[in-house]
């Protein structure tokens, strides 16, 4: 693959030029062998002011296809590739008041599964899909209505300005090399009071300081934040500070959030739910989800 490094040297979320230096990011996997990994090291930063956590410079694909223009079969586990439960309407009932038929639009919607929990849920519903090969297969082995599951980048959709009541970022922002942006691109689509939905991976991370901890003490200035170059290509890593600062630049409040728990790799399965309730209650969990309201 090949990449253009592209200069970062501010925050992309709040504007901030003060950041500090955290470590190298290899481009593939480090392990448990600090000492004998080797690769294209990338510096990682984060910023002083919102902890949001990049990359200066950021590898950015010159065919975005390198990484995402493959077999579903291959990027997604086979669950994904299943339509999934109805979504959970109560997730926004402390921010919105949910109506059947409100619109929504599924952001990095992949083969289209989430299009399906939504409409179950009672929603009107479209998604934005960069990969052509997630697309087809959504439209011929899913049922999608290609006029619903649309081949675009986000960043320049076709949909009409202000029709849409919901905007969801399912673990997609962290993969947007301007994750600002996107946002901008969702409030031009919502109503005023519509909502953003957004899971994204946590700076906060407490497993991953350790990790980072047992790489210096190896004597290495590897980090194991973002993954660039290898799946599943993270770029950022964010906290709730980093919305609510960009909220002011762009046009939303932040109106929830609360950092959790998603997989735990390399804990012992006794150990897996003390693990998580520790991580929770201290907001040290690897995913954060936000509520974000245009004003």
């Amino acid at each position: 693959m090949k990449y253009n490094l592209i200069e970062m040297p501010a925050c992309n979320m709040c504007g901030s030029g003060r950041r500090r230096d955290i470590g190298l990011r290899l481009s593939g996997r480090t392990g448990l062998r600090p000492r004998k990994a080797s690769g294209v090291a990338i510096p990682v930063k984060q910023c002083a002011d919102c902890q949001m956590i990049y990359l200066d410079p950021m590898p950015i694909p010159i065919n975005i296809r390198d990484h995402y223009d493959m077999k579903p079969e291959n990027y997604f586990d086979e669950g994904h590739l299943q339509a999934w439960p109805a979504f959970d309407n109560n997730r926004l009932s402390e921010v919105m008041e949910f109506r059947p038929g409100m619109k929504a639009v599924d952001v990095g919607a992949g083969v289209g599964v989430h299009m399906i929990s939504y409409e179950k849920a009672g929603w009107d519903v479209w998604g934005i899909e960069p990969s052509e090969s997630f697309v087809r297969y959504g439209i011929d082995r899913l049922g999608i209505d290609p006029s619903r599951l649309l081949q675009q980048e986000f960043e320049n959709n076709t949909l009409p300005s202000e029709s849409f009541d919901l905007v969801s970022f399912g673990a997609v922002l962290e993969h947007l090399p301007s994750p600002a942006r996107a946002l901008e691109a969702a409030c031009r689509l919502l109503r005023p009071g519509g909502i953003i939905l957004a899971d994204i991976p946590s700076s906060t991370f407490l497993i991953a300081r350790l990790i980072n901890l047992f790489y210096r003490l190896n004597g290495t200035p590897f980090v194991t934040n973002v993954s660039p170059m290898h799946p599943p290509f993270h770029l950022y890593e964010f906290t709730h500070h980093s919305f609510a600062k960009n909220g002011k630049r762009t046009g939303y409040e932040l109106a929830k959030h609360q950092y959790w728990v998603t997989t735990l790799y390399n804990v012992p399965k006794t150990l897996d739910p003390w693990v998580r309730f520790v991580l929770t209650k201290t907001g040290l969990g690897d995913g954060l989800r936000v509520l974000l309201r245009k004003l």
